[in-house]
């Protein structure tokens, strides 16, 4: 009896003092870390801890950078960056369908399928569109689901090439682009907003 006692002592004690330790480090931490608690120009820790949401990390970080440099960090904010530069690069590869369009009139299904791309990518356009509305309205649901629709586009586009046989997507890495851009800013609408 008098040595479980001693154990229960024993354990307590360390416990009292393991909780006293990760007192003191919590708050010496906290201390240390206060800054990031509030939107800082260009923190990293607060890039990563947006970014991290992302299904693409390195590419959410190296847009996030390049926006915030002297912007406060928030999610929303990397989000509306997101979105806009998505709108760019869609537009860049509209012109990219228009243009292999016109150069491939002797052969009909590329031809058909190009001007797929180039209707879902102006259908992409309209989706991002609404979606910086509905950002700035503060309109998630809607966000949502215009952020989804443009990342169907987008496989839609690929989806034309790989169910024509023999059928080569000469948009296929900027589908792939696109799509990963469109994924993190899904990611991005379902974080808090801040």
């Amino acid at each position: 009896m008098a040595h479980r006692q001693s154990i229960t002592f024993s354990l307590s004690v360390t416990l009292v003092l393991l909780t006293a330790s990760m007192a003191l480090i919590a708050s010496r931490a906290g201390a240390a870390y206060s800054h990031l608690s509030r939107p800082h120009k260009g923190t990293n820790l607060m890039l990563a801890a947006v970014c991290t949401r992302t299904d693409y990390p390195a590419l959410c970080m190296s847009l996030a950078r390049s926006t915030t440099r002297n912007r406060p960090v928030t999610v929303a904010g990397v989000a509306k960056q997101a979105i806009m530069v998505t709108i760019v690069k869609t537009k860049q590869a509209r012109a990219l369908a228009d243009k292999l369009m016109a150069a491939s009139a002797r052969d009909p299904m590329q031809q058909a399928n190009l001007k797929v791309c180039g209707e879902v990518y102006k259908d992409a356009l309209s989706n991002l569109s609404k979606s910086t509305r509905n950002l700035k309205g503060r309109s998630i649901a809607d966000l949502k689901i215009n952020l989804s629709a443009a990342l169907t586009d987008y496989m839609v586009c690929e989806d034309g090439f790989s169910q024509t046989p023999g059928a080569k997507s000469p948009l296929r890495s900027w589908n792939s682009l696109l799509s990963q851009f469109a994924s993190n800013n899904l990611a991005l609408a379902s974080s808090p907003m801040r």
